[in-house]
């Protein structure tokens, strides 16, 4: 069976789309012109790298603002992670991350003064499916989650298109459909070595994320911040998580850096796979991994 492939940048990294079905021409070109709008259009909302996004121009300030409906999804999703994450996991690390020089123009020159992160309870209020209430200045990452949130929103489209067989890959946040219970082999990037994997995982109709020290780093700092500690945590190098939604498994992979797994998995379904800065490994019996010596 010929696969439909297509490649695209968008939200700064490489997009994947691959389907095993069987269509059209025009088909094609519907799902890869639409795909392709609608995720620059997502980043061009909540990006906080661009002028003109409603992340940055917008929700600076108090006030009750109208918002996107996805938007108000993903807050709800942070605020559950939120909250069981003993307020570790949340989207205000916006101006501590800018502040050590993850900015706009990626200066990477930490200040010397560091804004507090807000506490998200108080500083940010859902009043509805598209209103949400700002208490004090802020600065939103929707990076914990933007990613694997998308990644199921186009799945949810190419669903709604009639298709069965796919991946959607994100720069390795992905899901894998199936409707004969195929499945693929993914390798899992060596954090240290990018031309390298450390194991392979066989991956259907789920999702399967990872979060790596080693991207986004610079002077000793890295991407993943304890909001209290203002600093990157250092005792993990990589994480991976598999399971049922890409949102789950991207907020996860990441929350691994700042909660232990036993806690989350007395909250979440989950599967994973945590690399130690010396590359020790530790696994869940579901996380079906295959680790290369």
């Amino acid at each position: 069976m010929e696969v439909f492939s297509f490649s695209f940048n968008s939200m700064g990294c490489l997009w994947n789309i691959r389907i095993w079905d069987d269509i059209d021409s025009h088909k094609k070109e519907h799902l890869q012109s639409y795909i392709k709008k609608a995720t620059d259009d997502f980043d061009k909302k909540y990006s906080r790298f661009i002028d003109d996004s409603l992340v940055l121009s917008r929700l600076r300030s108090s006030g009750e603002y109208s918002v996107p409906e996805d938007l108000v999804h993903m807050l709800k999703h942070y605020k559950n992670l939120y909250l069981h994450t003993d307020k570790k996991f949340t989207p205000l690390v916006g101006q501590i991350l800018s502040d050590l020089g993850y900015d706009q123009n990626y200066s990477l020159k930490p200040k010397e003064a560091l804004s507090v992160v807000p506490e998200f309870e108080h500083a940010v209020e859902i009043i509805d499916a598209h209103t949400i209430r700002i208490n004090e200045p802020m600065l939103l990452d929707l990076g914990g989650l933007g990613k694997g949130y998308w990644v199921d929103r186009i799945r949810d489209f190419l669903t709604s298109s009639g298709l069965k067989t796919f991946l959607v890959d994100g720069s390795g946040d992905m899901f894998f459909q199936s409707n004969d219970n195929r499945n693929i082999i993914v390798g899992l990037e060596h954090p240290y070595d990018p031309s390298k994997v450390v194991g392979t995982i066989s991956l259907s109709n789920k999702a399967l994320c990872g979060s790596g020290a080693n991207k986004r780093s610079w002077r000793g700092i890295h991407h993943i911040i304890d909001p209290f500690a203002l600093k990157s945590t250092d005792s993990i190098i990589a994480s991976w998580v598999m399971a049922d939604t890409t949102v789950y498994a991207d907020a996860l992979a990441t929350c691994l850096f700042l909660i232990s797994p036993e806690k989350l998995k007395k909250i979440y379904s989950f599967e994973y796979l945590i690399l130690g800065k010396d590359m020790s490994a530790k696994y869940s019996k579901g996380f079906n991994v295959e680790i290369f010596s």
